[in-house]
């Protein structure tokens, strides 16, 4: 996990460092799909945020968990059930959630695309990084959810995001109504109740 070694050649596996691959990301894994309510709670419960807000890197695991190339590879329930199911899959309809209370941010030492520095996004600027090429691969990751079918419902929440991080996630969700700005509490229940009525109706009308 040395995404750099320290300047005398030594590895470097101190998760407080601003050298370390994996600084700021979550000691939790990810929790596969489940039917079981208390899990979700309990997994949401444990969950602390640190570091940035790098919308790409959120959205493309919501793809993976659903994604039928993942097939096998999460374990447990999700194996059993020979989980994801293909895409297009008779009587089913496969759909994101993506919410965010920040807007794309990288730091300039760390991340997914390692140090800004190093190029990995097209750029050595944090400022192009951060308003030109995370939002590309962030419309990038919604433009490919929604070529296999999958609904993309996208949520603000509270008052971190920016208005072009609004109207890239507006341009995001695959209709209009599917992008909801909560700034409250009362705000997200009621977006999630509509997004719950919203895939209940599709049920019923499958």
């Amino acid at each position: 996990n040395d995404w750099l070694n320290n300047s005398d050649g030594s590895k470097n596996v101190s998760s407080s460092s601003d050298r370390w691959a994996n600084k700021s990301c979550p000691k939790a894994s990810v929790t596969t799909m489940t039917n079981v309510k208390a899990s979700l709670t309990t997994a949401i419960s444990n969950l602390q945020a640190n570091g940035n807000t790098i919308l790409p890197t959120g959205l493309v695991w919501g793809w993976r968990m659903i994604s039928p190339k993942w097939r096998g590879l999460w374990g447990g329930d999700m194996d059993a059930n020979e989980l994801p199911l293909d895409y297009h899959e008779q009587l089913s309809q496969k759909a994101v959630i993506f919410m965010t209370d920040g807007k794309n941010e990288v730091d300039m030492n760390y991340g997914p695309y390692g140090p800004i520095a190093a190029g990995n996004l097209g750029t050595t600027d944090q400022n192009t990084a951060n308003t030109v090429k995370l939002r590309d691969k962030t419309l990038a990751v919604c433009s490919g959810l929604k070529s296999n079918g999958v609904l993309i419902y996208t949520i603000v929440f509270g008052h971190g995001s920016d208005q072009p991080t609004k109207d890239m996630l507006k341009s995001c969700a695959s209709e209009e109504d599917f992008f909801f700005d909560s700034p409250s509490k009362e705000a997200l229940a009621a977006a999630f109740r509509a997004i719950g009525d919203s895939l209940s109706k599709l049920r019923v009308s499958k």
